[in-house]
């Protein structure tokens, strides 16, 4: 057992020494009545007109809500008497209204139908399956005009005879393979 005679006080003060949290803020001492004050201290600014200033430029003070309840005049604060309605305190207080939520299932119903709507114009404008014909016919067509394409495009500025008969058999041939299943067309 630890006896309190045996314990050494002066280690225990000389650790920490205890101070007040307000040191910071604290004003200095007054002045005693056998110092002199300072003479010819003067401020430039002028207390009045700056006082004036201020309360001018300040924004009013918003005046509390009271009421009178007897004749003599006394008048209570509103807010806490319950004159007042408080939305706070209203049973749907925080919940959507109800306009509100048949709007928003509204909008979203129309959303839907649009995107089905969008959704079969997608469908319906999609490639489809082609007959082996319709498949010939475009790709007769597509290298024929490539071929046209091309031959007129070598072909010189100006006309002559050779020129007209060699552009008109290509452009026979071409008539020709847009019809494969007519037969076949000679040139004379």
């Amino acid at each position: 057992m630890l006896s309190l005679l045996n314990i050494d006080y002066s280690s225990i003060s000389a650790e920490k020494s205890f101070t007040y949290p307000d040191v910071e803020k604290k004003r200095p001492a007054v002045p005693k009545h056998t110092e002199k004050p300072l003479m010819g201290l003067r401020s430039t600014k002028n207390f009045v007109t700056t006082n004036a200033v201020e309360n001018i430029m300040s924004v009013p003070k918003k005046p509390e809500k009271k009421f009178v309840d007897t004749r003599i005049g006394s008048t209570h604060n509103l807010d806490p008497s319950g004159l007042t309605p408080k939305y706070v305190n209203k049973k749907d207080f925080g919940k959507t209204p109800i306009y509100l939520e048949r709007r928003k299932a509204e909008v979203e119903r129309t959303q839907k139908e649009y995107d089905a709507y969008v959704q079969e114009k997608f469908r319906q404008g999609a490639m489809k399956q082609l007959s082996e014909m319709e498949r010939y016919v475009l790709l007769c067509s597509s290298a024929s005009s490539r071929e046209l394409d091309k031959s007129f495009s070598q072909r010189g500025i100006y006309v002559d005879e050779v020129q007209y008969d060699s552009k008109a058999r290509l452009q026979f041939w071409t008539r020709q393979c847009a019809f494969p299943f007519c037969g076949p067309l000679l040139l004379s």
